[in-house]
C-alpha cells in the first residue's frame, strides 16, 4: 500500500485537489472501488476550517470519475451523538456528491462492523471498523489540518478514527497509561 501527502497551491480547491491526487495516485483505478473518507466529525458549515471542504471532494470525485472507478464513496461516521448524514449535508458534502452520477454519499456507521485484532495489544486488543474500510479498494482520507496536543498536526491520523464503528472509537479517549 503506498502512503503520500501532497500539497498543492492555488486558487481554485476543484483544481487544487485534482492535481494533488494526480500526482499521488499513480495505481490504476479502472474498475475499483473508492472510498473518500472526509472529515465530518462534527456538524458544521462548508468552508469554516471544521470539515473537509466540498471542492476538495469535488475534484477527488472528477479524477476518480475521469479514471473510470467502478464506484465512489464518500463518507464519515461522526462523533457520538452527530447524525453523520447531517454533518454531511451541513459541509455541504452531500451536495458535492449529488452533483456527480453514481457517487454514493454515506454513514460509514450504515455498514457492517468488522472487529480487527491486535496481536499482543498493549493498550488493547482489538478495535471495530466500519467495513467500508475493507469494502473498497482505495481509501484516500480527506482531513482537515487541525492541530493536537500530542501529534502538533493531526492530518489523517485523526481523519481515520472516523472508521471506527458507532462508539468504538470512544474507547481510544478512555485508555489512560
Amino acid at each position: 500500500m503506498n502512503k503520500f501527502v501532497k500539497v498543492v497551491h492555488g486558487s481554485d480547491p476543484i483544481q487544487n485537489a485534482y492535481d494533488a491526487i494526480s500526482a499521488v495516485c499513480k495505481e490504476p483505478v479502472e474498475g475499483k472501488t473508492i472510498l473518500l473518507k472526509v472529515n465530518t466529525g462534527f456538524k458544521g458549515k462548508a468552508r469554516t476550517g471544521l470539515c473537509t471542504s466540498p471542492e476538495v471532494v469535488e475534484g477527488l470525485i472528477r479524477f476518480f470519475q475521469e479514471k473510470k472507478a467502478k464506484k465512489i464513496t464518500v463518507g464519515d461516521s461522526s462523533i457520538v451523538g452527530v447524525d453523520s448524514m447531517e454533518a454531511l449535508e451541513a459541509a455541504g458534502i452531500k451536495a458535492a456528491c449529488d452533483k456527480y452520477p453514481g457517487v454514493i454519499c454515506a454513514d460509514l456507521n450504515g455498514y457492517d462492523p468488522i472487529e480487527k485484532k491486535i496481536p499482543d495489544g498493549t493498550m488493547v486488543n482489538s478495535v471495530i471498523f466500519s467495513s467500508a474500510m475493507y469494502d473498497n479498494d482505495i481509501v484516500v482520507s480527506v482531513p482537515v489540518i487541525k492541530t493536537h496536543m500530542y501529534a502538533g498536526v493531526t492530518l489523517s491520523i485523526k481523519n481515520m478514527k472516523g472508521t471506527m464503528y458507532k462508539r468504538e472509537k470512544t474507547k481510544l479517549h478512555r485508555i489512560k497509561k
